[in-house]
């Protein structure tokens, strides 16, 4: 038993709650102006005038008697106090006493020996009469309900004598005192210390835990259903009345309930769980509606309204955010054309990293190889430029304020930048090695080191004052992107810087090598010797180190020169 109790869920109170009481009939007529509903009103003779004598109530006792096959319904073990011959227990109180009245209860193992108490403990002037629950018991409510006269007896609620007979007040009882009723409820044969009113029984639902999991809607139902005591009333009315022969059919009553009391039962179905985008409509048609503008739902959930836009903006789409209304200049980009410009790019990367790559394969020196790790480095900044330029061009708007503007041609700049300097260095550097003169090769890397310097910088800059604007991720990955590149391209233009350095340096004592007429005396013979040897020995330091530097250029020149040139960049200078 406690295994299955721990399988079931407490889901609350149904609403109304459950108790046995004494009721008195003829509430509408004036007779309550008496106080027929207070118990002491049955110590007084007076009042207890007004209830039927026991010669009128001889009636019924013999009728149910008859009913019962001869036998009162005290004739039980449950009531040893009932005097069989009369069929009822007479305090001694009330022993030839003219002025006690009699008291109804019901069947005999009901509220088993409370009545006999009450009676005893409170001194009331009353006998007890057990009529049965048949139809005696029923006709006996009807006549006394059309008539309006007192009656007083016993019944539980909700009940269905109680809900359709009218003008049946419950009596008004000491107040239910705990320590009396623990432990002599429903003892027969004894006369118990209970002198108050009945405990009241919480009537609560209970359900499976299985039904949370496989029948999620019917255990929020359950959860959510509740009745007040003038609902049940009313569902009990409906029923066939108590002195019909009609047979009872409770679903189809459900059913008539369920038509009248819609408001009611709508509020104990369970919600429906929206998407992002829409709402709870409401107890009319229990469904979600999406949002209309202007207003949205940035959440799935049960929310009943609509979130308003702010001024200027419109609902998306799917009802989610709100988005500033078209101008009918933006281009709509769908996955498939971002897909179609991502793969662009990757075979733009590929035609200008390829070439180089293959070329500097065909030349077996060991420098191939650092010079091969350096021009994969330096094409992803490539790659990279070029994909922070897109993310940029495709947020662009014809009616854009001015930062973007600048951006958008930065950005341009940036890409014939990327291409020209790997196009036209190809060429010039080609020429360079044929020529074995770096000349035009320092105006290119002074202008490389300008567009560096005066066009990815603003467009960093730029690019930062924009995110801080619109806080978007596309723009806070285009700062990341494009500061990446300027810290590496500044490094690099550091190095192109010390590149040439050593170039004009080597030139010049090419120049010296050739001038035939020294701008000194020349040197004793043992001197010239000596420094001649260390002469040679500073021209070759001069080399390696313009080696070095070469191997570390930015973008793919060095690899291209290397390329081009039968030689090594040591022997080029020679």
């Amino acid at each position: 038993m406690e295994y299955k109790y721990k399988q079931l869920e407490d889901l609350g109170t149904v609403g109304y709650e459950g108790r046995n009481g004494w009721y008195v009939t003829g509430s509408k007529s004036t007779y309550f102006s008496d106080a027929l509903d207070f118990w002491k009103s049955y110590l007084e003779p007076e009042k207890l005038k007004l209830l039927p004598t026991d010669a009128e109530m001889e009636y019924w006792v013999n009728l149910a008697k008859a009913e019962n096959n001869g036998k009162h319904y005290c004739d039980d073990a449950n009531t040893p106090l009932c005097n069989l011959t009369t069929g009822k227990w007479t305090p001694k109180h009330c022993e030839n006493n003219p002025t006690c009245r009699t008291f109804v209860n019901t069947a005999a193992n009901w509220v088993v020996g409370n009545g006999e108490a009450m009676i005893e403990n409170l001194g009331l002037n009353l006998s007890l009469w057990w009529s049965g629950t048949g139809a005696v018991h029923d006709e006996i409510l009807k006549n006394f309900s059309e008539s309006q006269r007192p009656f007083l007896m016993y019944q539980y609620v909700p009940t269905t004598y109680v809900a359709q007979t009218a003008g049946m007040d419950r009596l008004a009882l000491p107040n239910h005192d705990v320590k009396q009723w623990q432990g002599s409820e429903g003892v027969a044969g004894s006369i118990s210390g209970i002198a108050s009113d009945f405990t009241i029984t919480s009537l609560r639902k209970l359900s499976s835990k299985r039904l949370k999991r496989f029948g999620p809607d019917a255990f929020v139902l359950l959860r959510k259903m509740t009745m007040t005591p003038e609902d049940v009333n009313y569902g009990l009315r409906l029923l066939p009345p108590l002195d019909s022969s009609a047979p009872t059919d409770y679903e189809q009553t459900a059913c008539q309930w369920l038509k009248t009391t819609t408001t009611q039962w709508q509020r104990w179905l369970p919600l429906p769980w929206c998407p992002a985008g829409q709402v709870y409509s409401g107890e009319t048609t229990h469904t979600c509606s999406v949002c209309q503008n202007p207003t949205h739902s940035p959440v799935a959930g049960m929310g009943l309204e609509c979130i308003p836009c702010p001024e200027g903006k419109l609902t998306s789409a799917d009802g989610v955010t709100c988005e500033f209304p078209p101008t009918g200049n933006e281009v709509l980009i769908d996955s498939t054309t971002l897909a179609i410009i991502a793969v662009v790019l990757v075979l733009v990367w590929i035609i200008m990293t390829a070439p180089v790559l293959y070329c500097l394969m065909q030349i077996d020196i060991a420098t191939v190889y650092m010079e091969r790790n350096a021009i994969l480095f330096e094409s992803v900044l490539d790659a990279l430029e070029l994909a922070c330029g897109f993310l940029i061009i495709i947020s662009f708007k014809s009616d854009s304020d001015s930062i973007q503007t600048i951006l958008f041609v930065l950005v341009c700049a940036s890409w014939v930048n990327i291409i020209g300097y790997s196009v036209y260095g190809c060429s010039l550097l080609r020429a360079a090695a044929e020529t074995r003169s770096l000349l035009d090769f320092h105006s290119f890397v002074g202008f490389h080191t300008t567009c560096t310097l005066f066009v990815v910088l603003p467009e960093l800059v730029l690019e930062t004052l924009q995110y801080v604007d619109t806080n978007d991720l596309t723009d806070l990955i285009g700062v990341l992107g494009l500061a990446i590149d300027f810290g590496v391209r500044i490094k690099s233009s550091g190095l192109f810087l010390n590149t040439l350095a050593y170039a004009r340096d080597l030139e010049q004592e090419k120049i010296a090598e050739k001038d035939p007429t020294p701008a000194n005396p020349a040197p004793s013979t043992s001197e010239s010797s000596g420094d001649l040897f260390a002469k040679d020995k500073e021209i070759n330091e001069l080399k390696r180190q313009l080696a070095d530097s070469l191997r570390h250029r930015s973008t793919g020149a060095s690899a291209i020169f290397n390329m081009c040139s039968t030689d090594s960049p040591a022997d080029l200078y020679e």
